[in-house]
């Protein structure tokens, strides 16, 4: 993801007044999420954010992270069913194979996810069902192990 950051203000004094000054420059950040990068075979999948309250080179490769996670909790949410006696609640995180329709894909190596949401069943009924826990759970994300920035630009505006 690609983040332009806004343009800064220096302070210039006229005629014994100091006054805030839009630079014409901003910052460009680049930031990867590296194991989504890693699993598409390095493959760019770029978006740019053009609307960003940052004016520093630090505030923007913050602000870059905090959004890319966001944007890859949002992506990546889903629901699993977890059959265990262990108590799940959110903020946990799972690790699991990417599984559709009951069959994991044993090819990937596992993901690990991070519990958002949990809703627990445990009656029973004539077709002899398991007590399960309901997840909600996206791709988990730690905004320093798992985000990095690629580049910090400055950039004329």
């Amino acid at each position: 993801m690609i983040l332009n950051s806004s343009t800064g203000d220096t302070v210039e004094a006229f005629g014994g007044f100091e006054a805030n000054v839009p630079d014409d420059t901003f910052f460009q950040v680049k930031a990867r999420h590296k194991v989504l990068y890693q699993r598409a075979g390095e493959t760019e999948y770029s978006d740019t954010i053009r609307k960003s309250d940052s004016s520093t080179a630090e505030e923007a490769e913050r602000e870059a992270k905090q959004v890319l996670k966001k944007r890859v909790d949002g992506a990546t949410s889903g629901s699993m069913q977890v059959v265990q006696n262990q108590l799940i609640q959110p903020f946990d995180t799972i690790e699991a194979r990417p599984t559709v329709n009951e069959v994991a894909d044993d090819e990937i190596n596992s993901l690990t996810y991070e519990v958002s949401r949990c809703h627990y069943k445990s009656h029973h009924n004539d077709e002899g069902a398991i007590p399960h826990i309901e997840v909600l759970a996206g791709l988990h994300t730690d905004i320093d192990e798992d985000i990095e920035i690629v580049r910090t630009n400055e950039k004329q505006a």
